[in-house]
């Protein structure tokens, strides 16, 4: 019974985040994608990264639709040192 009360009070008292979300892939070479991780996630945290088919080049980036254009604008700058990089972007 306490831990329902607890539990009901962090919901009203800290809303979930962001429902909506930007899915952007990314295609890049296998061996790339520990650096371009890296890069990433050390640039202000504009996104989410997720490894899941790293194994297939295959990077998902999860991105508040706030952050959206920052995000598109790091990864075009990314592209002149990973010419190989392809960019999908999926609204959600």
């Amino acid at each position: 019974m306490a831990f329902e009360k607890a539990l009901e009070l962090l919901h009203k008292k800290f809303k979930p985040p962001y429902r909506d979300c930007v899915i952007i892939r990314v295609k890049i070479n296998v061996e790339n994608i520990g650096l371009f991780d890296s890069i990433v996630e050390n640039s202000g945290r504009c996104c989410l990264p997720s490894t899941e088919k790293a194994n297939h080049g295959e990077i998902n980036l999860f991105v508040t639709p706030h952050l959206k254009e920052e995000t598109l604008k790091l990864l075009n700058f990314l592209k002149s040192v990973f010419p190989e990089l392809e960019i999908y972007v999926e609204e959600r």
